[in-house]
Protein backbone atom coordinates (compact mmCIF):
# COMPACT_ATOMS: atom_id res chain seq x y z
CA UNK A 1 0.00 0.00 0.00
CA UNK A 2 1.58 3.76 -0.98
CA UNK A 3 1.01 6.48 1.13
CA UNK A 4 1.24 10.10 0.14
CA UNK A 5 0.73 12.88 2.37
CA UNK A 6 -1.55 15.12 0.45
CA UNK A 7 -2.27 18.18 3.03
CA UNK A 8 -0.36 18.45 6.32
CA UNK A 9 -3.14 20.92 8.18
CA UNK A 10 -6.83 21.27 8.97
CA UNK A 11 -7.23 18.85 7.64
CA UNK A 12 -4.42 16.13 7.55
CA UNK A 13 -5.02 14.73 4.18
CA UNK A 14 -3.27 11.12 3.08
CA UNK A 15 -3.87 9.52 0.07
CA UNK A 16 -3.42 5.74 -0.09
CA UNK A 17 -2.85 3.56 -3.01
CA UNK A 18 -3.04 -0.36 -3.58
CA UNK A 19 -0.64 -1.78 -6.45
CA UNK A 20 -1.16 -4.69 -7.75
CA UNK A 21 2.01 -6.93 -7.70
CA UNK A 22 1.06 -10.41 -8.66
CA UNK A 23 -0.49 -10.66 -12.51
CA UNK A 24 -0.84 -14.15 -12.94
CA UNK A 25 -4.89 -14.20 -11.79
CA UNK A 26 -6.43 -15.43 -15.40
CA UNK A 27 -9.72 -13.13 -16.01
CA UNK A 28 -9.99 -12.82 -11.94
CA UNK A 29 -9.61 -9.53 -10.39
CA UNK A 30 -9.38 -9.00 -6.65
CA UNK A 31 -11.44 -7.39 -4.67
CA UNK A 32 -10.92 -4.47 -2.36
CA UNK A 33 -12.04 -3.75 0.77
CA UNK A 34 -11.51 -0.78 2.80
CA UNK A 35 -11.79 -0.02 7.11
CA UNK A 36 -11.49 4.12 7.68
CA UNK A 37 -11.10 5.09 11.64
CA UNK A 38 -13.58 6.72 13.07
CA UNK A 39 -13.32 10.95 13.59
CA UNK A 40 -11.39 10.76 9.78
CA UNK A 41 -13.50 11.19 6.44
CA UNK A 42 -13.07 9.81 2.96
CA UNK A 43 -12.73 12.59 0.55
CA UNK A 44 -12.17 10.74 -2.63
CA UNK A 45 -12.20 6.91 -3.43
CA UNK A 46 -11.53 4.18 -5.48
CA UNK A 47 -11.84 0.43 -5.40
CA UNK A 48 -7.84 0.83 -5.27
CA UNK A 49 -7.21 4.59 -3.93
CA UNK A 50 -8.91 6.56 -1.09
CA UNK A 51 -8.21 10.18 0.46
CA UNK A 52 -8.66 10.13 4.08
CA UNK A 53 -8.40 13.60 5.76
CA UNK A 54 -9.11 14.20 9.77
CA UNK A 55 -8.21 17.33 12.05
CA UNK A 56 -7.96 16.31 15.53
CA UNK A 57 -5.36 15.35 17.13
CA UNK A 58 -4.71 11.33 17.54
CA UNK A 59 -4.18 8.36 15.38
CA UNK A 60 -5.82 7.08 12.72
CA UNK A 61 -5.48 3.62 11.20
CA UNK A 62 -6.53 2.86 8.07
CA UNK A 63 -6.74 -1.08 6.89
CA UNK A 64 -7.06 -2.40 3.00
CA UNK A 65 -8.08 -6.14 2.32
CA UNK A 66 -7.58 -7.58 -0.98
CA UNK A 67 -8.77 -11.16 -1.78
CA UNK A 68 -10.20 -13.28 -4.49
CA UNK A 69 -12.59 -16.24 -5.01
CA UNK A 70 -9.96 -18.47 -4.73
CA UNK A 71 -9.43 -17.38 -1.07
CA UNK A 72 -6.50 -15.88 -1.45
CA UNK A 73 -6.32 -12.99 0.39
CA UNK A 74 -3.68 -9.81 1.49
CA UNK A 75 -4.26 -7.03 4.17
CA UNK A 76 -2.35 -3.80 4.39
CA UNK A 77 -2.36 -1.44 7.44
CA UNK A 78 -1.34 1.59 8.00
CA UNK A 79 -2.07 4.36 10.77
CA UNK A 80 -1.18 7.94 10.32
CA UNK A 81 -1.35 10.68 12.97
CA UNK A 82 -2.47 13.78 13.32
CA UNK A 83 -0.94 16.24 15.84
CA UNK A 84 -0.82 19.92 16.97
CA UNK A 85 1.39 22.15 14.46
CA UNK A 86 4.02 24.34 16.38
CA UNK A 87 2.48 28.22 17.28
CA UNK A 88 4.04 29.96 14.09
CA UNK A 89 5.60 33.22 15.39
CA UNK A 90 7.14 35.97 13.82
CA UNK A 91 9.78 38.40 14.97
CA UNK A 92 12.34 41.60 13.12
CA UNK A 93 15.36 42.60 13.34
CA UNK A 94 15.38 46.28 13.05
CA UNK A 95 19.32 48.18 11.95
CA UNK A 96 19.49 52.02 12.27
CA UNK A 97 21.58 53.30 9.60
CA UNK A 98 23.82 55.09 12.31
CA UNK A 99 26.24 54.09 14.26
CA UNK A 100 24.71 55.91 17.34
CA UNK A 101 21.17 55.58 16.43
CA UNK A 102 20.73 59.77 15.94
CA UNK A 103 17.55 61.47 14.01
CA UNK A 104 17.25 61.33 11.18
CA UNK A 105 17.92 57.79 10.16
CA UNK A 106 16.95 54.52 7.93
CA UNK A 107 15.94 51.83 9.61
CA UNK A 108 16.25 48.40 7.77
CA UNK A 109 14.09 45.61 9.48
CA UNK A 110 14.29 42.06 8.43
CA UNK A 111 11.14 39.19 9.31
CA UNK A 112 11.81 36.06 10.51
CA UNK A 113 8.95 33.37 10.91
CA UNK A 114 9.46 30.15 13.03
CA UNK A 115 6.44 26.94 13.25
CA UNK A 116 5.92 26.84 9.72
CA UNK A 117 5.15 23.72 7.93
CA UNK A 118 7.09 22.19 5.29
CA UNK A 119 4.37 23.54 2.42
CA UNK A 120 3.37 26.39 4.43
CA UNK A 121 4.24 29.94 3.41
CA UNK A 122 4.01 33.20 4.22
CA UNK A 123 1.73 34.71 1.67
CA UNK A 124 0.82 38.26 3.34
CA UNK A 125 2.19 40.92 5.46
CA UNK A 126 1.91 44.13 6.79
CA UNK A 127 4.61 46.39 8.43
CA UNK A 128 3.75 49.91 10.39
CA UNK A 129 5.24 51.99 12.13
CA UNK A 130 4.07 54.13 14.56
CA UNK A 131 0.37 52.86 13.61
CA UNK A 132 0.72 53.75 10.37
CA UNK A 133 0.79 51.26 7.38
CA UNK A 134 4.58 51.03 5.28
CA UNK A 135 3.94 48.06 3.50
CA UNK A 136 1.60 45.06 2.69
CA UNK A 137 3.99 43.65 0.30
CA UNK A 138 5.72 40.40 0.89
CA UNK A 139 9.61 41.66 0.52
CA UNK A 140 12.50 40.10 2.49
CA UNK A 141 12.91 43.19 4.24
CA UNK A 142 11.75 46.72 4.26
CA UNK A 143 12.84 50.29 4.75
CA UNK A 144 11.88 53.81 5.80
CA UNK A 145 13.22 56.94 7.55
CA UNK A 146 12.36 57.98 10.73
CA UNK A 147 12.98 61.89 11.14
CA UNK A 148 12.01 62.59 15.25
CA UNK A 149 13.53 61.54 17.89
CA UNK A 150 12.39 59.37 20.48
CA UNK A 151 10.91 55.93 20.87
CA UNK A 152 9.32 54.54 17.77
CA UNK A 153 7.31 51.45 17.21
CA UNK A 154 7.48 49.11 14.40
CA UNK A 155 5.09 46.10 14.12
CA UNK A 156 4.49 43.32 11.72
CA UNK A 157 1.39 41.10 11.27
CA UNK A 158 1.82 38.20 9.03
CA UNK A 159 -0.67 35.12 7.13
CA UNK A 160 0.34 32.03 6.02
CA UNK A 161 -1.49 30.15 3.41
CA UNK A 162 -2.84 27.93 5.70
CA UNK A 163 -5.03 30.65 7.11
CA UNK A 164 -2.61 30.77 10.19
CA UNK A 165 -1.34 34.55 11.48
CA UNK A 166 1.37 35.83 13.59
CA UNK A 167 2.15 39.66 14.89
CA UNK A 168 5.06 40.84 16.62
CA UNK A 169 6.48 44.79 17.22
CA UNK A 170 9.27 46.18 18.95
CA UNK A 171 10.61 49.74 19.62
CA UNK A 172 13.98 51.73 17.80
CA UNK A 173 14.88 55.27 20.12
CA UNK A 174 16.85 57.60 18.37
CA UNK A 175 18.30 60.62 20.49
CA UNK A 176 19.24 63.98 19.09
CA UNK A 177 22.74 62.91 19.30
CA UNK A 178 25.84 65.30 20.44
CA UNK A 179 26.75 68.20 17.74
CA UNK A 180 30.69 69.03 17.37
CA UNK A 181 32.36 71.70 19.48
CA UNK A 182 34.55 73.51 18.61
CA UNK A 183 36.92 76.41 19.02
CA UNK A 184 38.83 78.99 16.74
CA UNK A 185 42.49 78.68 16.73
CA UNK A 186 44.98 81.24 15.20
CA UNK A 187 48.53 81.72 14.15
CA UNK A 188 49.71 85.18 12.76
CA UNK A 189 49.31 88.90 14.18
CA UNK A 190 45.99 89.50 12.30
CA UNK A 191 48.42 92.48 10.91
CA UNK A 192 50.44 90.82 8.47
CA UNK A 193 49.08 87.41 8.45
CA UNK A 194 46.34 85.62 9.75
CA UNK A 195 45.46 81.53 9.67
CA UNK A 196 42.32 80.59 11.07
CA UNK A 197 41.82 76.54 12.13
CA UNK A 198 39.01 74.95 13.38
CA UNK A 199 39.63 72.82 16.57
CA UNK A 200 36.47 70.81 17.08
CA UNK A 201 35.52 67.81 19.34
CA UNK A 202 33.15 65.71 17.32
CA UNK A 203 31.47 62.86 20.05
CA UNK A 204 28.91 61.74 17.47
CA UNK A 205 28.99 61.53 13.56
CA UNK A 206 31.27 63.48 11.43
CA UNK A 207 31.58 67.24 10.23
CA UNK A 208 30.46 68.00 6.63
CA UNK A 209 30.70 71.23 5.81
CA UNK A 210 32.55 74.23 7.41
CA UNK A 211 30.46 77.85 7.59
CA UNK A 212 32.45 81.02 8.05
CA UNK A 213 31.64 84.81 8.42
CA UNK A 214 34.39 87.86 9.17
CA UNK A 215 33.51 91.06 10.34
CA UNK A 216 35.83 93.99 9.45
CA UNK A 217 37.49 96.74 11.49
CA UNK A 218 36.77 99.38 9.24
CA UNK A 219 33.14 99.33 8.18
CA UNK A 220 31.85 97.01 10.70
CA UNK A 221 30.87 94.74 8.03
CA UNK A 222 30.07 91.25 7.85
CA UNK A 223 30.83 89.28 5.05
CA UNK A 224 29.50 85.46 4.79
CA UNK A 225 32.48 83.45 3.70
CA UNK A 226 30.67 80.20 2.63
CA UNK A 227 31.31 77.05 2.93
CA UNK A 228 34.56 76.13 3.27
CA UNK A 229 37.54 73.55 4.42
CA UNK A 230 38.31 73.45 8.37
CA UNK A 231 41.00 75.83 7.58
CA UNK A 232 41.39 79.57 6.12
CA UNK A 233 43.92 81.98 5.35
CA UNK A 234 43.79 85.83 4.98
CA UNK A 235 45.05 87.80 2.17
CA UNK A 236 47.07 91.66 2.46
CA UNK A 237 44.21 93.51 0.90
CA UNK A 238 41.37 91.51 3.72
CA UNK A 239 44.25 92.41 6.99
CA UNK A 240 44.60 96.13 5.53
CA UNK A 241 41.26 96.75 6.39
CA UNK A 242 41.26 95.27 9.85
CA UNK A 243 39.72 91.60 11.56
CA UNK A 244 37.72 92.10 14.36
CA UNK A 245 36.31 88.57 14.35
CA UNK A 246 35.61 85.32 12.77
CA UNK A 247 32.80 83.22 13.31
CA UNK A 248 32.67 79.41 12.36
CA UNK A 249 29.43 77.35 12.32
CA UNK A 250 29.80 73.39 11.67
CA UNK A 251 27.52 71.16 9.75
CA UNK A 252 27.55 67.96 10.80
CA UNK A 253 26.42 64.81 8.46
CA UNK A 254 22.35 65.12 9.94
CA UNK A 255 22.22 68.44 8.24
CA UNK A 256 22.61 70.18 12.29
CA UNK A 257 24.51 73.35 12.98
CA UNK A 258 26.77 72.99 16.05
CA UNK A 259 26.88 76.27 18.12
CA UNK A 260 29.22 78.93 16.70
CA UNK A 261 32.41 79.29 17.44
CA UNK A 262 33.90 83.22 18.03
CA UNK A 263 37.26 84.63 17.83
CA UNK A 264 37.42 88.01 18.69
CA UNK A 265 41.07 89.87 17.65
Amino acid sequence: MYKRLAREYDPVQYSYSIIQTRTNMGAERPIYDWTFPSGASVDQRSATSVIVSASDPGDYPVSARAYDTRGNEAVLDDTFAVVDPPAVTASLNPLVGDAWSRSPARITTRWYVDGLLSKERVNGITVTLNGDLMSDRVLSSYSFDITDSGTHNIAIALQTSYGRSATFNTDVTLIDGQLPLCTIRTTGDAVTSLRAQASCEIPMGRILSYHWWVTYTDTGETRDLGLRSSAIAFLKTELARGISQLRLVVINDKGQEALPAIWNN
